[in-house]
């Protein structure tokens, strides 16, 4: 009788995770600040595939919130001192109705910076 082939330890599809993955997962959360749904696009996964991956391979895990951190890092500082240093921008007033008149301005920003969207990046 022929022998049969070795089964492998685990059933199913190999997965399309390899160590090269950490590095590209890094760069492009570093340079475009890319969200699991985008990295997963990149990748060529589903986000689901990117989630499983971040609970099974702490590198994996790692390497994205360190290039998130960073391009977070870029960001509020390109916002405080875009703030600090004001804004410019096009004011919009009606003198008379149906009247339309632009008047350039300069203002400091008074409200504070959401950064609603930075904690939610930060939930992994």
């Amino acid at each position: 009788m022929a022998k049969k082939p070795a089964q492998p330890d685990k059933p199913g599809r190999k997965t399309a995770y390899s160590p090269k993955t950490d590095e590209i997962a890094y760069e492009v959360c570093r340079q475009f600040g890319a969200d699991d749904r985008q990295l997963a696009l990149v990748l060529g996964v589903s986000r689901a595939t990117v989630n499983s991956w971040k609970k099974q391979h702490p590198t994996f895990r790692a390497q994205l919130l360190a290039g998130k951190e960073i391009f977070d890092t870029g960001v509020v500082e390109q916002k405080l001192l875009a703030r600090a240093m004001g804004y410019d921008f096009d004011e919009k007033t009606f003198d008379v109705p149906g009247d339309l008149a632009d008047q350039p301005k300069r203002q400091a920003l008074e409200a504070q910076a959401d950064d609603r969207g930075l904690r939610r990046r930060r939930r992994l």
